[in-house]
């Protein structure tokens, strides 16, 4: 059986590798803003603008991730001052089941979410205008984004019997090791 406290310190841990792996899906995004110049020489403060605030918000994104992960530990003794054993019986296993279900899921949900707003922001935007062709510039690449997040969260969501490598990683990020069935 699981305490408490461990339990808690896990689920921080998974949400912090949530925030990474949102971080990890922006990086190309970013750099991406940074190499194509999509603003031109004529718009210098939209570019500063975009950059920066697309800067800041992988920084934080970094910053959150971190601290979740190192922190888990601490943030689990604030929750649970008292260490107890779970009043439920819950394996290594079906917590391992639990969250990584709930990880691909999570991406599944945003990956489908950006796919459906980029083809309707593609579908519905005004043919011929270069007045305001600015404003639909990074929807390819959000596409991009949202088509890879959804993959990767029905990969983990719907992989159940290929999970041996993710399993095995997560079991050593974790330390949940010990008998197949704690």
């Amino acid at each position: 059986m699981m305490s408490n406290r461990g339990l808690a310190t896990g689920l921080f841990r998974a949400w912090g590798i949530m925030w990474a792996v949102t971080a990890l899906v922006a990086v190309p995004q970013f750099v991406n803003s940074v190499l194509r110049n999509p603003y031109g020489s004529e718009q210098v403060g939209m570019r500063q603008y975009a950059l920066s605030a697309s800067a800041i918000s992988l920084g934080c994104e970094v910053v959150i991730a971190i601290f979740l992960i190192a922190k888990a530990g601490w943030l689990a003794e604030i929750v649970f001052p008292v260490e107890e054993q779970a009043g439920f019986s819950l394996g290594r296993n079906d917590l391992q089941a639990v969250l990584f279900s709930a990880i691909g899921l999570y991406f599944l949900i945003i990956g489908l979410r950006a796919i459906v707003g980029g083809a309707a922001s593609m579908w519905t935007r005004p043919r011929g205008t270069v007045s305001n062709d600015y404003l639909w510039q990074k929807v390819p690449e959000q596409l991009v984004v949202g088509i890879v997040e959804a993959a990767a969260g029905a990969f983990v969501f719907f992989g159940k019997g290929r999970r041996t490598g993710l399993a095995g990683l997560y079991q050593k990020f974790f330390g949940l090791r010990g008998p197949p069935d704690e």
